[in-house]
């Protein structure tokens, strides 16, 4: 190899890692705009459970557990062939009074003294069988999956479907919002990350974090990564279904961060082939009715081949993609793979009068929309859908209020054409 790309390669592992999140504890997210602006009340009428410093999250997920001398489940990124599910709190702070949260919370960017995230009770609830789930012989010598390990699946689907309904029982909102991190994060991070949004969506509907065996870190951790998001599919494929399948979910939102995209839209493809062939339409029965993928680290071509081709979008609701050129950490991924166009920097200002059948693509794919970041966010620009007031304002009406893009007194994000959007820097505008 040679020392130029030696140099290219040790640059581009070292921002990477820096890029990916490990950590113990963490400052609140800047307050949405649309809160400063008093656009919108942040909390409706919750319930007396709900007014707390202690978030309460729940979790799925196939990392290996590893316990603390305390016997507190604790998670790798060592991979787990038996998914487990359960809670784990995030606490704001130093355990505050309800009316000290609310007040930190609408403090914005002027907030005087960080808010500080840390983890508090983690608890699991249950776990499923390994997989590939063992097999037997019938009465009629025909291998069907052992009856007894079937009937501890059934057990395990009936505890986590009776905690989401215990949840369901306590807010307006029969949804589920599952939030999927990204590349290098650990259990803490994914957990600190889909706190803040769930905080800010007024602590409506049932947060749910699926947790995938990332964060190995090192020059190896990212093809590693990559590999598990390949192994965590089946797992989020059979949650998927499971949530699907209930009755008593009505919506299902995802957000999916970085590389957390490709684990979403993998499992999504399957899930609307699998549906389809079936004679079902997927967009009722899989009740998917928003998917955000967040800094996408997607390859924009395989995007046009493997989800627009295959129409993978007609079976969810509404797609969301926010992008933005100033990402560093998706330009290094460009970088990785010799310049390919990464989907979490693509423009309207990349689609030119050369590339028109690019744009007759989007055009005629009227669900899914653009949403293109220019302003400022964190220091490597790849978290400003949670670190930019304006952003994560954008993300809060579409997913709390249901607003369409452009929508009149809704999100008045600027059209640029072929299903493209920007965030003005005012944004959202005052009410008049």
């Amino acid at each position: 190899m040679r020392a130029s790309n030696r140099a290219v390669w040790f640059i581009l592992w070292l921002l990477l890692l820096l890029a990916g999140c490990s950590s113990t504890s963490r400052p609140l997210m800047p307050t949405p705009s649309i809160y400063l602006q008093q656009q919108a009340p942040l909390f409706g009428a919750l319930p007396e459970e709900a007014k707390s410093a202690r978030l309460n999250l729940l979790y799925f997920t196939d990392r290996a557990r590893l316990d603390d001398l305390t016997g507190t489940p604790l998670y790798g990124y060592g991979r787990s062939s038996s998914a487990a599910f359960g809670s784990v709190e995030v606490v704001a702070g130093n355990d505050l009074d309800w009316n000290r949260v609310v007040a930190s919370s609408l403090d914005g960017s002027r907030r005087k003294k960080d808010v500080t995230l840390s983890i508090g009770t983690t608890e699991e609830l249950g776990r499923f069988p390994e997989t590939p789930l063992g097999v037997a012989l019938n009465e009629n010598g025909v291998v069907e999956t052992d009856p007894e390990i079937l009937a501890a699946v059934e057990e395990s689907e009936a505890l986590l479907l009776g905690e989401i309904d215990r949840r369901l029982e306590l807010t307006a909102k029969n949804e589920i919002f599952i939030f999927i991190h990204g590349y290098a994060n650990d259990f803490s991070e994914g957990a600190f990350k889909l706190a803040e949004l769930w905080h800010f969506l007024g602590r409506e509907g049932v947060p749910l974090l699926f947790s995938w065996p990332a964060g190995r870190g090192g020059p190896t951790g990212y093809p590693y990564d990559i590999e598990s998001g390949n192994f965590c599919l089946f797992h989020l494929k059979e949650l998927l279904r499971l949530l699907a399948r209930h009755e008593e979910v009505e919506a299902i939102h995802i957000v999916a961060h970085s590389r957390g995209t490709d684990v979403a839209t993998n499992a999504l493809r399957e899930l609307v082939i699998e549906t389809q062939a079936a004679g079902h339409d997927p967009r009722a029965r899989l009740k998917v009715r928003n998917l955000v993928l967040a800094a996408p680290d997607l390859d924009m071509s395989v995007v046009e081949q493997r989800l627009i081709a295959e129409k993978t979008g007609l079976g969810i609701e509404r797609v969301t993609i926010y992008t933005s050129q100033r990402d560093k950490a998706i330009r290094l991924s460009e970088k990785l793979r010799s310049g390919l166009r990464r989907l979490g920097r693509v423009g309207a200002a990349d689609l030119p009068e050369e590339r028109a059948d690019d744009m007759l693509i989007w055009q005629r794919v009227t669900n899914i929309d653009f949403v293109d970041f220019e302003g400022t966010a964190d220091r490597h620009g790849h978290s400003y859908f949670l670190s930019n007031p304006n952003a994560s304002s954008d993300l809060v009406m579409l997913l709390r209020f249901g607003y369409a893009p452009g929508e009149e007194n809704g999100r008045p994000l600027e059209y640029l054409g072929a299903g493209f959007w920007r965030i003005p820097d005012d944004y959202p505008l005052p009410s008049e």
